[in-house]
Order: C-alpha cells, then sequence, then structure tokens
C-alpha cells in the first residue's frame, strides 16, 4: 500500500544537521512565553524551529483555522502544491481558541514540534505523492504515522510540553474527540511511559 511505503521513507528527514550545538527543547519551552496574539506564537514558531535545522529555507506562515478537535495543524499552501516540495509555501494553522483557553507556552513549544514533522514529511514528497497521501490520511487509520509523529517530538526532548499540550486538550474536548485523540496520538501516560523507557 502506497502510505506504508511512504511511512517508511518520512522515519528520518533527507537532510541530517548535526544538531549537537543546538539548543534544547527544555530551554526552549523553558523561556516561551503563554501565547496571547497570533504574534506571540510566531515567536515561538521562530525559537522552536532553531530545533529543526532540516526545515531551513523552508517556507511557513500562520494561518488561523476554525475547529471543534483541530488547534494546531500543519498543512501545505495548496496554490503552491505544484511547486517543488522546497518551493512550496507550508502553513502552521492556529485555533483562535488557544487564546481563549489560555494553552502554556511549552505546550505551544512541544505540539509545534509534532507539526514540524509533518512539514519535514511533506517536503518529501512530490505533488502526486503528496495528493495520494492526503487522500489516504482523510480515510485512512492514521494512528501509526501519528503516533510515529509524537515520537519525533519526543526524542527532540519535548516530552514534558507534549504532556502539557494533551492535558490541556483533554479539558475541554468532546468525549468522542478525547477519545480519538487517545487512540490515533500519545496519551500523557503513555508519554511518562514513553520517557521511563528511554
Amino acid at each position: 500500500m502506497f502510505w506504508l511505503s511512504l511511512f517508511a521513507c518520512t522515519q528520518s528527514p533527507k537532510v541530517q544537521k548535526d544538531t549537537g550545538n543546538l539548543p534544547t527543547c527544555t530551554t526552549i519551552m523553558e523561556r516561551a512565553v503563554n501565547p496571547s496574539t497570533l504574534s506571540d506564537i510566531e515567536t515561538l514558531i521562530a525559537n522552536t524551529r532553531i530545533l529543526v535545522p532540516e526545515l531551513d529555507g523552508v517556507s511557513l506562515r500562520v494561518e488561523t483555522i476554525e475547529s471543534d478537535s483541530t488547534f494546531l495543524a500543519a498543512q501545505v499552501d495548496l496554490s503552491t502544491i505544484s511547486n517543488p516540495p522546497l518551493e512550496r509555501e507550508y502553513l502552521i494553522q492556529i485555533n483562535p481558541q488557544i487564546f481563549e483557553q489560555q494553552i502554556t507556552g511549552p505546550s505551544i513549544v512541544a505540539i509545534l514540534m509534532h507539526e514540524f514533522k509533518h512539514v519535514l514529511d511533506y517536503t518529501e514528497m512530490d505533488t502526486n505523492a503528496l495528493v495520494e497521501f492526503g487522500l489516504w490520511y482523510a480515510g485512512g487509520d492514521v494512528s501509526e504515522y501519528e503516533h510515529a509523529t509524537d515520537e519525533f517530538a519526543l526524542e527532540r526532548g519535548c516530552a514534558t510540553g507534549l504532556i502539557d499540550f494533551r492535558e490541556w486538550l483533554y479539558e475541554f474536548v468532546s468525549e468522542e474527540v478525547r477519545r480519538e485523540k487517545e487512540e490515533n496520538y500519545y496519551t500523557p501516560d503513555e508519554i511518562r511511559a514513553w520517557i521511563e523507557a528511554n
């Protein structure tokens, strides 16, 4: 199946760079302010992006979305989808409800690392592959893929922020949405188990 081969090829970024001199996710989370505006989010994106040198040269833009279940997401600007992968524009989508619900800066840093992995995956795909991936994602079982994407953030040291994000999320989404999130992504307890194991 197409998505399985795609999933296999997206497990390690195409461009490997030395990350030895980078700040840690813990450092970025400790400095992260609790966001109240899109400008704050843009600052958090800029600070967190330092942890992902593989994104150097990739165009990222912030836009808002409305949703009862999605609060941060990464997408391709569809007007650029036919461009070569590194010449596309990618979107970090922000649901303004995060400001009303008082999300923390460390939570944003951690979930941004998750979303940056999605962007890295998109830069691995030509237009046809990206369209096929989108069709699969819309109707397939995405839990294995999303767990692997969480692991990117965990391996970069963002575990505590990801716990905070999931606990924040579970507080106000519906039970149905919460069950879906628990199935598709690491839960706080699963993250704690991952920390113990790693």
